[in-house]
């Protein structure tokens, strides 16, 4: 095979291989999330103002991520289907 063949062999696989990766985090409508996932949220955060919550993949799972307000600081907090509290950090 000649050197250009290969290289556009090389191309095409690379296409074909970012076809395959991790798809996006999507946006979605507070009726869109898991019952258990908001209960936990709203339970350890009843106070908290949500801005936006999130449908990852990660490590083969749908992680749950809503980022909010509490105060005047924003955090992200993750959880999964189950409602499990995962992480939670402070946006500086």
């Amino acid at each position: 095979m000649n050197k250009i063949a290969q290289a556009w062999l090389m191309v095409a696989m690379g296409f074909a291989l970012h076809g395959c990766a991790t798809p996006p985090d999507r946006v979605l409508k507070q009726a869109e999330v898991p019952a258990a996932v908001l209960q936990s949220f709203s339970s350890a955060y009843p106070a908290a103002k949500v801005l936006k919550y999130e449908e990852e993949f990660e490590k083969g799972g749908k992680i749950y991520e809503i980022d909010f307000l509490l105060g005047q600081q924003e955090y992200e907090a993750e959880y999964n289907a189950q409602g499990k509290l995962l992480k939670v950090e402070r946006d500086d």
